[in-house]
């Protein structure tokens, strides 16, 4: 499966939180278990993963 999150910037420079969108792309899917490949094409884009302590706490509760 494969899906296109196309995001319009208005600057140069921007950080732009694709989580929900990836997160609602994973739900629609069905699909339970597996790995989300996130890519961004262009010489000078990049992807940054931020983790949250108490949101790693929430989706992992004891």
């Amino acid at each position: 499966m494969q899906q296109t999150i196309q995001i319009s910037t208005s600057s140069h420079n921007g950080l732009y939180d694709i989580t929900r969108l990836v997160e609602a792309i994973v739900a629609e899917s069905g699909i339970k278990t597996g790995m989300v490949n996130v890519y961004v094409q262009g010489a000078t884009a990049g992807i940054m993963i931020q983790f949250i302590y108490m949101y790693l706490l929430f989706l992992f509760k004891p």
